[in-house]
């Protein structure tokens, strides 16, 4: 919403500077009638200035027009005195004046959603490329589980196919052994029995055939303690191998296990994939919402800034050249004419330095995003747009540089307070290193430099304009004020239209 300020202030400013030519009005009819014909300019732009309704840009626009086509009007009429006409172009200059400063607020406004469009472009794209990592670093870790799962798996089952060739062996080998245990068992037991059948046989045989008897029973004794000689050592064997293959078995009975839960931690990373590929999706629709907005956000900065904003920079900077242009004719003159006519000249003049240097600030944070549009869509024109920004805020910084140069220069002269020509002379000592020329010389290697390098958080220097020399109606004439004004500010001037909220 844009405030006015108070329209008693031109009204008594357009009557101030009219009284000094209404006083040379001569005697004849044609005086006469030439100050009725100033009189009637005087009602026609106090109607103006009692309706000047500003709420919205758009009656800013209205306003502005109507101040500008009322300046326009103010053409000397027939028999009028130098005087009268002095007057005149002094009136229409302070006209001029008004119509660049809200056009100038109405800039200003555009100004600030330019820069929140140009926050919104870093910030996506600052968010797209946090989201980007984030997703690498997922998927990094998420592929490194799986190589790992499935090298384990791969192990398990190596180590399990040969676990399960040597329980095949020892349960062969086992089998094999209790097998000629049994058969030992056997024979020893058919030898215990054949021995007991000789010595029965001997018993009841003669002397000489018991003694053979005996030998042959002798014979099994001996047969029979070499088996279970042998059944004893194929009994420890037969233990040994037992024993190997349960450790085997214990073994590949932990390989099952272990694969039981590699198998349920697969599944697992199953889900996470799954999870995964949705989180992906979800990821990709949103950094292309970003991407979109961040895009949608650059072309509307690009939109406005060659259309209205340029177009209501161009009218206002028109009409700040108009006001010193009219103002011109009284720099010469002596007396408060004079003085209101230099510090009008200045006036408008440091509105418009205030102006650009404004823009300048500006169009820099645009330059940053579209420098980063052109590294996340090196496809489009934003390496140009760039490029076409940083010409924009160079061509700005030098029309500023310009402006106050010619403030300065009207200051000189004036009786104004010295604290405003030193703030007028500071600034531009500020801007002047910001110009291409200068930055190249003390900087060989800025032309180097990309849009990013600019700060985000640069606030235009508008916070703080140097503008707005009052007309010498309103200024002191003896005493300076009792709080030294800002620099952007003479002293005793109301607030200027560009800076109202």
């Amino acid at each position: 919403m844009f405030i006015h300020r108070p329209k008693a202030f031109l009204v008594a400013l357009l009557c101030g500077v009219l009284s000094v030519g209404c006083e040379q009005l001569s005697s004849g009819d044609q005086g006469i009638a030439a100050a009725r014909s100033i009189d009637a300019m005087i009602v026609r732009s106090r109607r103006v200035l009692a309706e000047a309704a500003i709420v919205t840009p758009e009656d800013c626009e209205k306003t502005a027009e109507a101040l500008r086509n009322a300046a326009t009007s103010m053409t000397p009429p027939a028999g009028a005195t130098a005087g009268q006409k002095l007057s005149l172009k002094m009136m229409a200059s302070q006209l001029h004046r008004e119509a660049g400063r809200l056009d100038a607020a109405a800039a200003e406004q555009l100004e600030t959603s330019q820069r929140h469009r140009c926050d919104a472009v870093l910030a996506n794209i600052g968010a797209m490329a946090q989201l980007a990592e984030a997703g690498k670093t997922q998927e990094s870790e998420t592929v490194a589980a799986i190589e790992t799962l499935a090298a384990r798996q791969k192990e398990i089952e190596s180590q399990s196919m040969a676990l399960s060739q040597l329980v095949d062996v020892a349960t062969k080998e086992a089998g094999e052994t209790k097998i000629r245990i049994t058969e030992l068992r056997q024979r020893i037991d058919a030898s215990a029995a054949n021995q007991m059948a000789l010595h029965q046989q001997a018993m009841k045989a003669t002397p000489a055939h018991a003694t053979t008897l005996a030998r042959q029973s002798d014979g099994e004794v001996k047969q029979s303690v070499q088996w279970r000689s042998q059944m004893s050592l194929l009994e420890l064997d037969y233990g040994t191998q037992e024993f190997n293959r349960s450790l085997i078995a214990a073994r590949q009975s932990h390989l099952q296990n272990e694969a039981t839960h590699l198998a349920a931690s697969q599944a697992d990373v199953e889900a996470i994939m799954q999870d995964r590929q949705q989180a992906v999706a979800a990821l990709a629709q949103r950094l292309q919402a970003l991407q979109q907005d961040a895009g949608l956000q650059a072309k509307t900065l690009m939109e406005t800034s060659a259309g209205p904003l340029k177009t209501l920079l161009e009218r206002a900077s028109e009409s700040f050249d108009r006001a010193a242009s009219d103002a011109q004719a009284g720099q010469s003159v002596s007396g408060a004419l004079g003085e209101s006519a230099r510090l009008s000249i200045a006036s408008a003049q440091l509105s418009k330095a205030t102006m650009f240097e404004r823009r300048a600030m500006g169009v820099e944070l645009e330059s940053r995003a579209f420098g980063a549009m052109a590294v996340l869509d090196s496809a489009g024109n934003w390496g140009s747009a760039a490029t076409n920004a940083q010409t924009e805020r160079n061509s700005c910084l030098t029309k500023a540089v310009e402006s106050l140069d010619v403030a300065i220069q009207s200051l000189a002269d004036s009786e104004v307070p010295g604290n405003l020509k030193l703030r007028a002379t500071e600034t531009k000592a500020r801007l002047s290193p910001m110009l291409p020329a200068a930055a190249a010389a003390d900087a060989p290697a800025a032309s180097d430099a990309t849009p990013s390098d600019a700060p985000a958080s640069e606030t235009p220097a508008s916070d703080t304009p140097v503008s707005d020399a009052p007309p010498a109606s309103e200024q002191p004439t003896s005493e300076p004020p009792a709080s030294e004004p800002p620099a952007s500010e003479p002293p005793a001037s109301p607030p200027p239209a560009s800076h109202a909220v």
